[in-house]
């Protein structure tokens, strides 16, 4: 049975959440939609990958309670899990390269972390547990679009570390667990991921540099998402499995470099180095799981919304600007 949004909109007021990594990129987007719906936030971040501006725009919100605090400390968890109907646990070293500088801090956190959030939720009695996992735990797929039943083969400590937090997640019982692959997520107040960084070089007149030149991505809007995280949370019906999340598309990555060029319109070059061996060179999700629980259907351009980008990224830039 396919999940609609509009029966997911009454359970949100009042409801008493948890989103852990609430105040970065994807977490900051649902902390908004949830709130503007009438749910009681209570968001969990170490602030270091925080969107500065979102979070002091926030401060005074009523709805929304920021807790700095890292996802280890388990007494924390333990003092505000109690009463809580939901957790969104987007709380992680987010990305690939960054998680290979620090594979030790990686793995507490993507993995210890995630055991010990679901653990203390579990005993608080939370219903609902909803759990960003990633496409990386497939590594480079032998086929495309890859299924959720595609063999786990991870290319690199973020991935492997998402795919231990998976297998835990499946030993837990008194608590429903849902589990979303999610691919590139892309939108307003992302950092240190591809677009915003050819976006950033594109409107400066720098190169855009390709690592090995060959990659494709599945990108996803970050509406879709947080739409989809919704969904995962605020329904009774079971998922039975992982399930991808993703456009179902797969953008090569010279495209997305040509794509972001020609909307800047300025003369930037594209560079293209060699590639960086933890990088898995191709990816597209098979929705055919995502369509049945939460109707999410393949996308004709998965790229529609770099304009809403950009146009964020200039507004931020030229605010910044203004305050100097």
């Amino acid at each position: 049975m396919t999940i609609a949004l509009s029966d997911c909109l009454p359970r949100i007021a009042r409801s008493r959440v948890v989103v852990t990594g609430g105040a970065g990129f994807i977490g900051s987007h649902l902390v908004d939609f949830l709130a503007q719906h009438g749910a009681e936030l209570i968001v969990v971040d170490d602030l270091s990958r925080a969107r500065v501006d979102w979070l002091k725009s926030r401060r005074q919100d009523p709805r929304i309670h920021v807790v700095q605090d890292s996802i280890l400390d388990e007494e924390r968890l333990a003092s505000i899990l109690p009463g809580v109907s939901i957790v969104f646990h987007l709380a992680a070293i987010a990305t690939v390269m960054m998680a290979v500088r620090n594979p030790e801090k990686t793995l507490k956190v993507n993995t210890l972390g995630t055991a010990q959030v679901a653990l203390a939720a579990q005993r608080a009695g939370v219903k609902r547990f909803v759990f960003a996992s990633s496409r990386e735990v497939y590594g480079d797929p032998a086929a495309l679009p890859v299924h959720e039943d595609a063999p786990i083969r991870p290319k690199n400590v973020y991935g492997a570390s998402k795919a231990a937090a998976e297998l835990f997640l499946n030993t837990l019982d008194n608590i429903a667990v849902v589990t979303l692959r999610l691919a590139n997520v892309y939108g307003p107040g992302d950092s240190g991921r591809v677009i915003p960084i050819f976006l950033h070089n594109a409107l400066n007149g720098l190169p855009l540099t390709l690592y090995g030149g060959q990659q494709s991505l599945d990108l996803i809007w970050i509406g879709d998402v947080v739409e989809t995280l919704v969904k995962a949370g605020f329904s009774d019906a079971p998922a039975a499995g992982p399930i991808n999340v993703g456009s179902g598309a797969s953008t090569s990555l010279r495209n997305l470099a040509q794509r972001i060029v020609d909307l800047v319109g300025n003369r930037a070059t594209m560079r293209v180095v060699p590639p960086r061996g933890p990088e898995v060179e191709r990816y597209q999700a098979d929705l055919t799981r995502a369509g049945q629980y939460f109707g999410l259907q393949p996308k004709v351009d998965p790229l529609e919304h770099l304009p809403e980008v950009l146009a964020a990224l200039r507004s931020s830039t030229l605010e910044k600007k203004t305050h100097i």
